[in-house]
């Protein structure tokens, strides 16, 4: 939200249409105690906050209580798909979902041989852009990492990861020195 001082004229609609923030919260959050970090004081004063930016931005040829709901609505969804966006990132190691990886990486998901990594981070050296990045994600990938935490490593999404793991794992099917290693 936007910082900005409301005039008194906004200031009174705000105190006149208070209650409105209540009533927007029972009705349309049922979210609150059962859900990690959505409590009903940070309802409220996100209510109140999009209260004041639905004052600060209304125009007075309409009427301002169906506006107001919405902005408070749409004001108290945002932030509860937040909250629990945040809160799964948060959730304990031990009941974390291991993501599934889609991509096709059958004969580099294991590397066992030294001769093996040697190639692939010969490979990984020779290649550019995201096949370079390809092939150290599957690198990782073999250690033990998924493309979540890889993606944390680049800063990109877990998406990008395996998009570049898909890509690298072509690239290094076409390779027959490999391919002679790995039959």
């Amino acid at each position: 939200m936007a910082k900005y001082s409301l005039m008194p004229d906004q200031q009174k609609l705000v105190e006149e249409h208070l209650y409105l923030v209540e009533i927007a919260v029972k009705q349309y959050i049922h979210a609150f105690g059962r859900t990690p970090g959505i409590e009903w004081d940070d309802l409220y004063q996100t209510g109140c906050l999009a209260l004041c930016n639905a004052a600060h931005c209304y125009n007075p040829e309409f009427p301002f209580p169906p506006y107001a709901v919405k902005a408070i609505r749409n004001a108290l969804h945002d932030y509860c798909w937040s909250t629990v966006q945040y809160h799964k990132l948060l959730c304990p190691l031990d009941d974390t979902p291991e993501p599934q990886d889609t991509v096709a990486v059958e004969p580099f998901t294991v590397i066992q041989g030294t001769q093996i990594a040697e190639i692939l981070q010969q490979r990984q050296r020779d290649s550019k852009g995201v096949v370079q990045k390809g092939i150290y994600s599957l690198m990782k990938k073999s250690e033990g990492y998924n493309s979540v935490d890889i993606s944390k490593d680049f800063g990109v999404s877990p998406n990008s990861v395996r998009a570049w793991m898909s890509l690298a794992a072509k690239y290094l099917r076409e390779d027959t020195e490999l391919n002679q290693l790995l039959a």
